[in-house]
């Protein structure tokens, strides 16, 4: 990601240098994209944390979920499978949450 000069031209006019620039330029500038980053990121871990649990786990709702489909339980399955989506969806919910405080200058 580039920072507009425009931006950068306007901190040099106004002397702005060093840590100054850096927190009130470049890191404002770059925030929606280090952000967005972070939200593909915890999905990510998530499936991972998951997947470990099914196949290198003894404990943990992916382990919950691949004994009880091993078993041929399949309502312990669905059942673990849908909080592991509810508990999912409510991390992102509270994430989306801060960032709209982080970033309430952005425009969507």
């Amino acid at each position: 990601m580039t920072i507009d000069k425009r931006y950068l031209d306007k901190a040099a006019t106004l002397e702005l240098t060093g840590v100054k620039r850096f927190m009130k330029v470049i890191l404002p500038a770059a925030s929606p994209s280090i952000l967005a980053g972070f939200v593909n990121s915890l999905r990510s871990s998530f499936v991972m944390l998951v997947f470990a649990e099914m196949y290198g786990g003894g404990s943990g709702m992916g382990y919950f979920v691949k004994k009880n489909s091993e078993l041929g339980v399949f309502a312990n399955t669905w059942v673990g499978f849908i909080f592991m989506v509810i508990v999912l969806v409510v991390v992102m919910q509270i994430f989306e949450k801060v960032k709209e405080q982080l970033l309430k200058w952005t425009i969507d």
